[in-house]
């Protein structure tokens, strides 16, 4: 079955749709929270990291079960290096919890 696909509802090249839950399921450390937050930090500055657009900036929460608060600080910091984004970016966009 295939699901309509409406581009004014989505974000980046029709991964996350507004008003819907977004869930990723894979094997262990194969890379899920990398991936993740580093879809997370670019729909919160609203700019091409991954090489898919982003049709709107909006702010983002991050709910994560496995990694505690300074995992995915750790996590974060690390993308930004290497994406070259400021923090400052990211204030008022980007929350987790």
């Amino acid at each position: 079955m295939r699901i309509p696909f409406f581009a004014s509802s989505s974000r980046f090249a029709g991964q996350f749709c507004r008003t819907l839950l977004s869930g990723l399921v894979a094997p262990g450390d194969v890379g899920k929270t990398t991936l993740r937050l580093t879809q997370a930090v670019k729909l919160a500055i609203g700019r091409v990291l991954l090489r898919l657009r982003v049709h709107q900036r909006c702010k983002v929460l991050v709910i994560s079960l496995e990694d505690d608060r300074a995992e995915l600080h750790r996590h974060l910091l690390a993308i930004c290096w290497h994406h070259g984004v400021v923090k400052a970016e990211l204030r008022g966009w980007l929350y987790c919890g």
